[in-house]
């Protein structure tokens, strides 16, 4: 079975709890809203592309749907703001991890999915956040390379969206030439992209010359 014909009734079939959770991050703002749902899909066409059962995959999905769900605990006034933050708004920012960790810690039909929200802005070189841990698992690195993905090539509060080759260049230089996250969850977001987006001919190109040089 297809990603696609999974994601159909992935989201209605999801638990009440989850749902309800989802809801609150969905009135956060227009643009929490969008990505909420776009990094799930994502994560869904990369899992396709590694070949991963549909069981796997409802998993991996799952938790994509619930990686920001700490956020329902950071201020309006910072998770909402139009420009940058500061140090000390970056650091509240950053709580959204460990907060959403603990949450879903707190609800047993949620526990499985905390790890996996806890640790998605970690790195496998231990510069990432909240704790610094190298043995990333692998939601976690399946989340943070749709996140950021799906975060540079669209309009934020804080900034505009990023043309695709400019974004995967960013990503790639981030992630992939630092060694600090899986090359093989990158590779298969180029696959995705190369086969679901309308790309020129220039794009096109750049993606294949950067797949084939990782």
């Amino acid at each position: 079975m297809t990603y696609d014909n999974i994601e159909k009734n992935l989201y209605k079939q999801l638990s009440t709890n989850v749902r309800k959770q989802l809801e609150k991050i969905e009135h956060l703002d227009v643009y929490t809203t969008r990505h909420i749902h776009s990094v799930p899909q994502i994560v869904g066409k990369i899992c396709e592309k590694l070949g991963y059962t549909e069981t796997e995959i409802r998993f991996y999905v799952e938790c994509a749907y619930l990686h920001d769900i700490g956020k329902i605990f950071i201020p309006s006034e910072v998770l909402q703001k139009p420009g940058k933050l500061t140090d000390e708004e970056y650091s509240i920012m950053k709580t959204h991890t460990v907060k959403g960790e603990e949450f879903c810690k707190s609800v047993p039909v949620l526990e499985k999915y905390a790890e996996a929200v806890g640790s998605h802005h970690e790195n496998g070189d231990g510069s990432g956040y909240p704790d610094g841990i190298t043995d990333v698992p692998l939601e976690a690195e399946l989340i943070k390379v749709a996140d950021i993905y799906d975060a540079l090539i669209n309009k934020r509060q804080y900034k505009e969206k990023i043309e695709l080759p400019v974004a995967l260049d960013i990503l790639k230089e981030a992630l992939i030439d630092k060694g600090i996250a899986n090359t093989g969850v990158f590779k298969a977001l180029l696959e995705v992209i190369l086969e679901e987006k309308d790309l020129t001919k220039e794009e096109y190109i750049h993606i294949v010359r950067m797949k084939e040089s990782i």
